[in-house]
């Protein structure tokens, strides 16, 4: 079921190629301008919110067209993408801060934590890092089951986290899996191509081809999940 699902989000991104290249573009080049702008203005942490507010509703904009066109086919969106904020957007982007500001909240608590080990004891390398898989874990795995919102609210089912993470609960492995082996792609290209000189530009495009073959991987559990859901719901009735 994994494979299948990590397969099959790779050949739809290939099948619908197209179609995501148009409805992807505008953002993914007004993502890269608000880089591009971060590195030649001088930080300020007005310019940062802006950064970081407008880059989350262009995520949020980019996955709902992204899942649209996987779910309900490339008619289902203008061939550019649909770009007003309605009910669906609105509900991602409040549902995606919230998830944002529990992230951060855990980054801070890691960090003094971490801090706090650090000047009490002579702490190696190695702990650390089992610290961090210890601390980051349980938060990752918690992050991929509610991402399920996402393709649901997409299709107008307007799935609330606590559905989600019922909808999710036998299939905790799968959904971390699903996350995981994407960021598993993700940090290395973040991390070693600057190192070698790879251009910023390029790097970037690279992680949003991942994330957009990341969000086609979750349309694809949604359906999956969902049509467990009914098949299980069918059986029952069947027998009456």
């Amino acid at each position: 079921m994994f494979a299948k699902t990590i397969v099959g989000a790779f050949a739809y991104a290939n099948f619908y190629k197209v179609s995501l290249f148009k409805v992807t573009l505008i953002p993914v080049l007004m993502m890269l301008g608000l880089e591009v702008l971060s590195d030649y203005v001088t930080s300020s942490s007005s310019l940062s919110l802006f950064n970081l507010l407008a880059t989350g509703i262009l995520q949020t904009v980019m996955a709902l067209n992204i899942c649209r066109v996987v779910l309900l086919g490339p008619d289902a969106v203008p061939t550019w993408g649909r770009y007003s904020l309605g009910r669906s957007e609105f509900k991602v982007i409040k549902m995606m801060f919230l998830l944002g500001a529990c992230a951060g909240l855990g980054a801070l608590i890691y960090s003094v934590l971490l801090l706090i080990l650090e000047t009490t004891t002579a702490i190696s390398h190695l702990v650390i890092v089992v610290i961090s898989a210890l601390f980051w874990a349980p938060a990752v795995i918690f992050g991929s089951r509610l991402l399920l919102v996402i393709p649901a609210i997409s299709v107008d089912h307007m799935m609330t986290l606590t559905e989600a993470w019922e909808k999710t609960k036998s299939k905790t492995a799968y959904m971390f899996g699903i996350m995981i082996i994407f960021m598993l792609i993700t940090i290395p290209v973040a991390v070693i191509l600057p190192q070698i000189g790879f251009p910023s530009p390029a790097i970037s495009l690279i992680c949003y081809y991942v994330g957009i073959v990341s969000t086609i991987a979750l349309c694809l559990a949604y359906q999956l999940i969902m049509r467990h859901e009914q098949s299980e719901a069918e059986v029952p009735a069947s027998q009456e």
